[in-house]
């Protein structure tokens, strides 16, 4: 009896494993493919001749929440924020489209 118990546990373990892999891959997944859609929204855009969008438009386009459009925005090499000042104060930040990755712009250490 004692075999079998020690048998299912080790089981158990390897499935945990393997269930926490799938899972943490597929979270990864999801935020690189978010990433992506943005990347290429913006690109359409800044090729249609807008070079920047606000948060509120990103989110209603792409279905994101807040949250959503920050992380992909600030995880991408390849998209810059701004940000609108109205006396003294920040007021929205906009996103935008780069060919160059951030990392190999001019002026960049």
């Amino acid at each position: 009896m004692r075999g079998i118990i020690s048998f299912a546990a080790d089981v158990v373990a390897i499935f945990t494993g393997g269930f926490a892999s799938f899972f943490y891959f597929q979270f990864r997944w999801r935020k690189r493919r978010k990433r992506k859609l943005m990347e290429s929204y913006l690109r359409e855009q800044r090729n249609t001749g807008h070079p920047q969008r606000t948060v509120v438009h990103l989110m209603s386009k792409l279905k994101f929440t807040e949250d959503e459009v920050y992380q992909a925005g600030f995880a991408s090499d390849r998209i810059f924020t701004s940000v609108v000042v109205e006396k003294g104060l920040a007021t929205e930040v906009l996103f935008g489209y780069m060919d160059e990755p951030k990392d190999s712009a001019p002026g960049k250490a």
